[in-house]
């Protein structure tokens, strides 16, 4: 669950609402939020005991992704009421939900595919701050960011140049958007 390389709170830090749902559900005992909770926990540690706790060559906590519906519904109170309460909780909910959307778009647009090395390795690196996945795609969408922020005015290479005038041009020509003459 805190592992850097798969863990189901650094992948989806939303998530962390769902402790808190889970624990509200307990303290005041919510039969159907403490049902959730037991079956959640249940299928977690299950996952836990398979020798590839960290589900291989995948991304994240791909695993034991089954459990969101159930930890989404634990968190839908801590939600409401962080982003009732305004101030500091609604900015750590915007985070949060901001956080789990930046690290899942990464990973689609960025993994690595890196080959495994075997499963001791592997589980190693479950446990790297350094050498797994989520710190690879961070770099590569730093590189892209950098490379799209470069100096201004000057045209990096493979980047495509917009053709004078554009839109506008194509309008006055009588061409439409699609490239077709247009029929007036």
């Amino acid at each position: 669950l805190f592992s850097p390389g798969r863990g189901l709170f650094v992948y989806t830090p939303f998530a962390l609402l769902g402790a808190l749902g889970a624990v509200k559900a307990v303290r005041e005992r919510d039969a159907i939020g403490m049902q959730v909770l037991a079956g959640l926990l249940a299928y977690v540690l299950l996952a836990g005991t398979w020798q590839a706790w960290w589900g291989g060559k995948s991304w994240g906590y791909r695993i034991i992704t089954e459990i969101l519906p159930g930890l989404f519904l634990l968190a839908a109170a801590p939600a409401i009421a962080w982003a009732r309460a305004g101030g500091a909780r609604r900015a750590a909910l915007v985070a949060t939900i901001c956080g789990s959307f930046l690290v899942n778009f990464v990973g689609a647009r960025y993994y690595p595919r890196i080959e495994s090395r075997g499963l001791e390795e592997d589980r190693k690196a479950a446990w790297s701050l350094s050498d797994n996945e989520l710190v690879a795609c961070l770099h590569a969408l730093g590189a892209s960011v950098g490379r799209r922020l470069g100096p201004p005015g000057r045209r990096r290479r493979g980047e495509c140049r917009r053709p004078e005038g554009g839109a506008r041009r194509h309008a006055e020509d009588g061409i439409a958007g699609d490239g077709r003459k247009r029929r007036d």
